[in-house]
């Protein structure tokens, strides 16, 4: 008798009983114990994938409901909704997509079975007592337009032999199944200092900082992710004489096939005697010349014909625009940050799609733009999606490489 017969089986038992509100089914294959449970999630809905609308006296009723329906995969449930108050869905929270993210309403019950099998060779048991795992995710020491090449700074932590690379780009899979807080942090933009024919001038202009985005996530055991940590902007020199500051790159959690649950974007470069850079930005848009996250950001002057070299931020699916030299890679291209034109390290842009920084510019981010002129520039902060519930977000510190902290709640 498969899974679903034998719950059938036990709810014509329980007959509809509304007082049953917890389910427990075990069954013992190979060796190995393979448990069942109801889990209920209060003032939460599952959207877009309602396949019928039904109506049901109790949790226990719209749950069987959904177990007679062959394509339901959880349901949600609406109390005080007069008629069809049980909706049964095709899909369930632990599918790897951005799309079926639980999100908030009030008197609403989202649930679905949980399977979870016994500690195996190959797998870690399911523990309701486990909570408040924390996973930190850093450059690894890292610094400059390429990633991290190996992963041996995570040893006696959490991550030790969790976490494979991939050029810079962290590869890690969930370990149990729950829900966890994800907060991604973008790296901050290079300061620059105002050196003109070796003589200092006491002038600073300042990168800006990453932007800070974290929000809450249901995840399954063995969900693959891949994290990208941004690294700030680096710091050049021409001739000795000026130093240009590049943008830092933005840090991405998304699951393997490259859909985003958190992108921070990175802080705005700057170049001496221009304003500072720009901040990542809280929402999806770049800041300056119209940019989005999902592709790279512009270039744009109110003069005509006038040639910015300097470079923009890349965005998740599409490079940086240049001036002049190496555009910013986006992040299904590497994200690896922007060169300038050959003079040294003349502002690279930081890992994660920084754009680089030169005389009248400034680096970009993960889709930030640059705007300039012959006497003035700024440049853009990236934009950043978070697809969570319980959204938070704010800025991190100056100087600062990007940050990706995951926490298992249970």
């Amino acid at each position: 008798m498969d899974y679903r017969s034998l719950l059938r089986l036990a709810m014509m038992v329980i007959n509809g009983c509304s007082l049953i509100a917890f389910l427990t089914l075990v069954i013992q294959s190979d060796g190995a114990s393979k448990s069942s449970f109801l889990k209920l999630y209060k003032d939460r809905y599952l959207p877009n994938h309602v396949i019928k609308s039904i109506r049901a006296t109790s949790q226990v009723e719209c749950s069987m409901l959904c177990f007679g329906e062959e394509e339901c995969e959880s349901w949600n449930m609406y109390e005080a909704m007069p008629g069809r108050n049980c909706e049964l869905n095709n899909a369930t929270v632990e599918t790897e997509s951005a799309n079926h993210v639980l999100q908030k309403r009030n008197g609403a019950t989202f649930g679905h079975w949980i399977t979870a099998l016994s500690k195996t060779k190959n797998e870690k048991a399911f523990d309701p007592g486990l909570k408040n795992i924390s996973y930190v995710f850093t450059n690894l020491g890292s610094e400059g337009r390429e990633g991290p090449a190996n992963a041996s700074g995570y040893l006696g932590t959490t991550l030790e032999g969790q976490v494979t690379l991939n050029a810079g780009i962290q590869m890690w899979q969930v370990p149990y199944t729950g829900t966890y807080i994800i907060e991604s942090r973008g790296a901050a933009g290079a300061n620059v200092t105002c050196r003109y024919k070796r003589v200092f001038h006491g002038t600073w202009s300042r990168g800006g900082l990453g932007a800070k985005i974290s929000g809450n996530f249901w995840l399954a055991h063995g969900t693959l992710l891949k994290i990208l940590v941004g690294q700030r902007g680096m710091t050049g020199t021409y001739l000795n004489t000026v130093r240009h500051g590049g943008g830092g790159g933005g840090s991405f959690v998304t699951y393997v096939n490259n859909t985003p649950l958190v992108i921070a974007g990175g802080g705005g470069g700057c170049v001496v005697d221009k304003s500072d850079g720009d901040p990542g930005q809280l929402g999806v848009l770049g800041s300056r010349c119209n940019s989005t996250v999902g592709n790279g950001g512009m270039l744009c002057s109110n003069k005509k014909g006038y040639r910015i070299d300097a470079g923009s931020g890349a965005g998740l699916l599409s490079n940086g625009n240049i001036g002049v030299a190496v555009p910013a890679r986006c992040f299904v291209d590497g994200g690896r940050g922007g060169i300038s034109d050959g003079y040294g390290d003349d502002g690279n842009g930081g890992f994660g799609g920084g754009g680089y920084g030169w005389s009248h510019g400034r680096g970009g981010y993960t889709g930030g733009g640059v705007w300039a002129n012959s006497t003035y520039g700024i440049a853009g902060g990236g934009g950043s999606v978070n697809h969570g519930f319980d959204k938070q977000s704010g800025y991190g510190d100056a100087l600062e490489h990007g940050l990706v902290k995951i926490v298992f709640l249970g």
